[in-house]
């Protein structure tokens, strides 16, 4: 995002994302003097995963050290312990792509279809009624009646394609049961009450009534 601030607030995360965050303080140099970056220990942990072991490596290696935070010699310790004992490759694709001397040892249809960069079995798509400029709504209405009539097309899924998005497939589920989403095809799924998106905040699924002035962008 092309956003510059003069003062920036960011949780105790990955060393590579405080990073991130500071370079959004002053980035186009318009203060007189430098901008102001203030790095914090939130209440809670990070959720398990990724960015619990970011949170717990940049713990790690701040806590052996008094000076800069962001130079070459942390960012090696940082990543060095953020990668330690990880299964990086739990698909073995490696394995896969290793010939053993011989080429059709290579197992290229296996590595490619086993190889994701992105492990999407945990999310489930849903497409969102975008209210944002005058008929875009009766638009989407009207590609959801001929997905329901005549079934998926290309070009009609393209189309809806810029309004699906992503939930984790507990949240999916649980709006499911309730009635806030309904199936229209086998892993496609359809916003049905209003509020469960906005134009402003997005998507809603922990039923929270959120209001514009109360978002940070």
């Amino acid at each position: 995002m092309d956003v510059d601030f003069p003062v920036v607030y960011r949780a105790l995360a990955g060393l590579d994302s405080m990073a991130q965050a500071a370079g959004r303080c002053n980035r186009e140099g318009r203060l007189d003097g430098k901008g102001k970056v203030v790095l914090f220990v939130p209440p809670k942990p990070a959720p398990p995963g990724l960015l619990r072991q970011g949170e717990s490596a940049s713990r790690e290696v701040l806590s052996d050290t008094s000076g800069a935070p962001f130079t070459r010699a942390n960012f090696a310790a940082y990543f060095e312990r953020l990668y330690y004992g990880c299964q990086l490759d739990k698909a073995d694709i490696c394995g896969l792509l290793a010939a053993d001397g011989s080429e059709l040892a290579v197992s290229f249809r296996t590595a490619a279809e086993k190889f994701k960069l992105i492990d999407d079995e945990e999310s489930l798509p849903v497409v969102v009624r975008y209210r944002g400029r005058a008929g875009e709504s009766v638009e989407i209405d009207q590609w959801l009646a001929m997905l329901r009539r005549d079934g998926p097309q290309r070009w009609l899924m393209r189309k809806l394609q810029r309004y699906t998005v992503s939930l984790r497939r507990g949240q999916a589920l649980a709006l499911l049961a309730r009635g806030d989403i309904e199936g229209i095809l086998p892993g496609l799924y359809v916003q049905v009450n209003d509020w469960l998106y906005d134009p402003v905040t997005g998507l809603n699924p922990e039923l929270i009534q959120l209001r514009p002035q109360d978002t940070i962008f």
